[in-house]
């Protein structure tokens, strides 16, 4: 993750403020949407690097289960 997220700062700051559920599945989602392709490279890394459409084709649920493992991760991490 290389670039600054102002809106995914202020979700985090509001989530340590009020700790609320909502506040937690936005930071979620802004992070899947910013940095979806930079976390699948992540996860699949270790498996073998071929080319994004396989990924999705061969891996997708896979990939789902291990992104929302690792979303998750960071989150608790920041927060």
């Amino acid at each position: 993750m290389k670039e600054y997220n102002t809106y995914l700062d202020s979700l985090i700051r509001k989530y340590r403020k009020n700790g609320g559920i909502k506040e937690f599945i936005s930071i979620k989602n802004e992070i899947e949407l910013r940095y979806e392709i930079d976390i699948n490279n992540f996860i699949l890394s270790s498996i073998i690097k071929i080319n994004n459409d396989i990924n999705n084709d061969y891996y997708g649920e896979y990939l789902n289960s291990k992104k929302e493992d690792f979303i998750n991760a960071i989150v608790t991490s920041i927060v």
